[in-house]
């Protein structure tokens, strides 16, 4: 179990922290960046046991969870009208809405934009969650072992 947790919090470690990366890139990388590199402490955290400490450690854990939690619904609920009428737009292909029709990932359009913000905040509300209290490693509650 101890491996299948260390394997999610490194493979959203490494998402996360791509996810900072390419926001580089973004019209508003302020916003975006912060974003995704407080996601990207949830499972360094949860990798290094430090979130189940007291003090200092418990209050960055709490508020980094918070954080994500509350942005990523703000996102969701604010782009949800404009996905779903893109949704309407392109017949159904979910495809279309993030990769252009000749197979071109470049952004073309402002829906394109939105949609991929759309999946980047659902993905680290799923994370934080679901996942994210499932892969605590040292977590005394899942792993029986005190911190």
């Amino acid at each position: 179990m101890e491996v299948l947790k260390r394997t999610i919090s490194l493979l959203f470690l490494a998402m996360f922290i791509l996810g900072t990366l390419v926001q580089f890139n973004d019209p508003d990388p302020i916003i975006w960046v912060t974003y995704w590199a407080t996601a990207a402490l949830l499972p360094l955290m949860a990798l290094t046991g430090v979130n189940t400490r007291h003090g200092l450690f418990s209050l960055v854990d709490k508020l980094a969870r918070a954080a994500a939690i509350l942005v990523s619904l703000y996102w969701i609920t604010t782009y949800l009208p404009g996905i779903k009428k893109d949704y309407q737009a392109k017949n159904g292909n979910i495809l279309r809405m993030v990769i252009n029709q000749d197979g071109d990932i470049r952004m073309k359009d402002d829906q394109m934009e939105l949609a991929r913000e759309f999946g980047g905040a659902v993905i680290i509300l799923v994370y934080t969650l679901v996942l994210y209290p499932l892969s605590t490693v040292g977590d005394e509650k899942v792993s029986g072992k005190r911190a």
